[in-house]
C-alpha cells in the first residue's frame, strides 16, 4: 500500500497535463500512487491519462462523465489507498522533492496537515508566496478567514482521516475553502505544521473559464452571485460546527471575497442592495480589519450607487493599466 495518495482532476488541460504528471512521477519520493480523474475532458486528455497508465503502475485513471472539481476530488479519495492525501491542479506542477518535504516535515512533527509555500506563475513572472504561521493561542477559524488567503486543496499533505464524513461542496466556486473550512475546524494549531520551502507552482497564466463565465453573466440579486451563495454556505457550516465566536474574521472573509467582487461589477445593484451590503452595522465587526482602499470603495457607494459605480470603473481601467505595464516588462 502506498504512503501518500495524489489526486489530481482532470478537465480539458492537454496543453499542461504531460508537465503536471511528469513532475508527479519525478519525485524523488516514490512511495505513492497518483490518481488521475478525468472529468469527461473533450480534448486529448483522456487519451493522455491513458498513456500514463501504460508508463508507469503508480497511475490509476478514471474515467467519468463531466461533474466538477469537487466531485473528481471526491471520487479520487474514495479511490485512493494511502493514508496520507495530496491535491494537485492538472495545469499546476510540483518541485521535484515537494513529496519529500512534506512527508519528512509529517514524520518529524506528527501534524495532520503539512502545508509548504508556493509559487505563483504569472505571464509576467513569477511571484513567490508563503503562508502565515498560526499562533499557538489563535481560533483556527479566525486564522482561516482572516490570514490564510489562500485557502486552496493543493499544496498541502493532508491526512486522510480528516476527509472522514466531509461534505462535497455543492457549488464549483470556493470548493477548495469549503472543503478546508470542515477540515481545519477539526483541528487545533499544533496539529498542523508549515515548511519554509517553495515545493508547488501554481499556473495563473490558464484562463478560468468558470470565474470569466461568472464575471460575464447578470446577476439580479446579490444572492444570485455565486462567490457569495459559496460563502454564505461555509458561514451556516461553520455556525453548526463551531462554538467559537468568529463574526469578525467571517464578516471580513465575506467582505473581500464576497461583496466587494459583487459590487465591482457595478450592474443591477439597487439602493435596498447597498443598504442592507453595506450597513455599518454589519460592517462594524470587521471594518478595522479592512485595507484603506476597500473602506474607500465602500464608503464610495454608501454616498452614491453613481459615485461607487465610477470607483468601480476606475478601479478595473487601474488593474488593466498594470497588467500591460507588466506584461511590457515582461516582453522586453
Amino acid at each position: 500500500m502506498p504512503i501518500i495518495s495524489i489526486i489530481v482532476p482532470v478537465y480539458n488541460v492537454e496543453l499542461y497535463l504531460r508537465k503536471c504528471v511528469d513532475s508527479i512521477l519525478a519525485q524523488t519520493f516514490t512511495d505513492f500512487e497518483c490518481i488521475l480523474v478525468d472529468d469527461g475532458s473533450l480534448d486529448s486528455c483522456p487519451a493522455i491519462c491513458d498513456e500514463y497508465v501504460e508508463r508507469d503502475s503508480r497511475i490509476v485513471v478514471i474515467h467519468q462523465k463531466n461533474s466538477g472539481s469537487a466531485v473528481s476530488r471526491d471520487v479520487g479519495l474514495q479511490m485512493a489507498q494511502s493514508e496520507w492525501i495530496m491535491f494537485v491542479d492538472s495545469d499546476d506542477w510540483l518541485e521535484y522533492n515537494t513529496l519529500e518535504l512534506l512527508y519528512e516535515a509529517q514524520r518529524e512533527t506528527d501534524a495532520y496537515i503539512v502545508i509548504g509555500n508556493f509559487f505563483i506563475l504569472y505571464s509576467w513572472g513569477t511571484q513567490k508566496i508563503s503562508y502565515p504561521q498560526i499562533e499557538s493561542n489563535e481560533n483556527i477559524i479566525d486564522w482561516f478567514f482572516l490570514k490564510c488567503h489562500w485557502k486552496t486543496l493543493w499544496g498541502k499533505l493532508y491526512k486522510k482521516t480528516l476527509f472522514d464524513g466531509y461534505i462535497v461542496p455543492p457549488f464549483n466556486i470556493l470548493e477548495d475553502a469549503i472543503i478546508n473550512v470542515q477540515i481545519f475546524s477539526k483541528l487545533s494549531s499544533t496539529r498542523i505544521q508549515f515548511i519554509d520551502s517553495y515545493i508547488y507552482n501554481y499556473n495563473r497564466k490558464v484562463t478560468c473559464s468558470l470565474l470569466l463565465q461568472m464575471e460575464n453573466e447578470k446577476y439580479y440579486s446579490y444572492m444570485e452571485y455565486p462567490l457569495i451563495k459559496a460563502i454564505i454556505y461555509i458561514d451556516n457550516y461553520v455556525k453548526k460546527s463551531s462554538k467559537n465566536n468568529y463574526d469578525a474574521s467571517y464578516a471580513y472573509f465575506f467582505i473581500n471575497n464576497g461583496v466587494i467582487p459583487y459590487l465591482e461589477r457595478g450592474n443591477n445593484i439597487t439602493k435596498n442592495e447597498i443598504k442592507y451590503l453595506l450597513s455599518m452595522n454589519y460592517y462594524g465587526k470587521c471594518f478595522y480589519l479592512l485595507k484603506f482602499h476597500r473602506r474607500a470603495f465602500i464608503y464610495s457607494y454608501k454616498f452614491s450607487i453613481h459615485i461607487g459605480k465610477a470607483y468601480s470603473f476606475i478601479h478595473r481601467v487601474m488593474r488593466a493599466i498594470i497588467y500591460k505595464m507588466r506584461m511590457a516588462n515582461y516582453l522586453r
